[in-house]
């Protein structure tokens, strides 16, 4: 009933533009880190670019535009990015809050009744689906565990985006932490070949075999996912859904809520 499921799409504010770029940050560099150093209209381009993990150019305008459904022109992006240095975030958010158009989580029927979690689930699975997930068999009891290894990305930009600063903070176990502990030891013996003659022959033996091994495992997960993503104590697309649900009708809530009168 729900297979092709496209969720609403709304316009941002600049104020909501930064809190959805902060939320970015902090997965990417940690809760303290954003604490200590929050972005604000004059954190340059390149500072933020460097703290979101966002690509250079011209590999970034594509993501740039994936993340928040825009068809803007790399040249538009080149004029408004660069010089990196100079260029700062003001202008940036500004620029996305006249054009961006993002999903929005709204209620949506079930058997005669609104209900807004089937709506922040079926709005996730949306976007895993456009990032190439087959979400043929998800349903709200699946582990995110797999999903988050595969589209790491879509969960810390596009998934928290919808609620930011209310999901946990991602923790990531990166892949290749063996190979380059083995390809820094091999190195290492190699220094120490080089300062000791006596054990050419015994370290060379050693760090040979270590430098290749750590070469080409560090090789071979370059481009891979993290080994796992974990939200806290998110551990299903329920707990997930909940999660973003709740925030999303808080958030309602406030911007609707009526001053009391003096």
């Amino acid at each position: 009933m729900f297979d092709n499921y496209q969720p609403p799409m709304k316009r941002l504010t600049v104020d909501d533009v930064y809190e959805m770029l902060e939320d970015r940050v902090r997965h990417q560099m940690g809760h303290e880190y954003v604490a200590a150093y929050p972005l604000h209209g004059g954190t340059s381009v390149l500072e933020w670019q460097l703290d979101s993990g966002l690509p250079r150019m011209p590999e970034m305008v594509g993501a740039l535009n994936a993340d928040w459904c825009m068809d803007t022109s790399a040249a538009e992006w080149q004029r408004l990015l660069e010089p990196d240095n100079e260029r700062t975030l003001d202008s940036v958010c500004e620029f996305i809050a006249e054009r961006a158009r993002v999903p929005a989580v709204e209620p949506i029927t079930v058997f005669g009744k609104s209900c807004r979690l089937a709506g922040a689930f079926l709005t996730i699975r949306s976007l895993l689906k456009q990032a190439g997930a087959d979400v043929s068999s998800l349903r709200p009891s699946t582990p995110i565990a797999r999903l988050a290894r595969q589209y790491p990305d879509v969960f810390t930009d596009r998934i928290s985006s919808l609620a930011p600063h209310m999901l946990p903070t991602v923790r990531r176990l990166e892949r290749g932490g063996l190979s380059l502990l083995s390809l820094i030891t091999g190195l290492m013996l190699f220094v120490a070949a080089c300062c000791v003659p006596s054990l050419t022959q015994l370290v060379w033996s050693c760090s040979c075999p270590l430098i290749a091994i750590g070469a080409i495992g560090a090789a071979a997960t370059l481009n891979a996912g993290p080994l796992s993503m974990t939200f806290g104590q998110i551990r299903t697309f329920r707990d997930l859904s909940i999660t973003i649900a709740a925030a999303c009708q808080e958030n309602e809530r406030r911007s609707t809520r009526v001053p009391a009168s003096r």
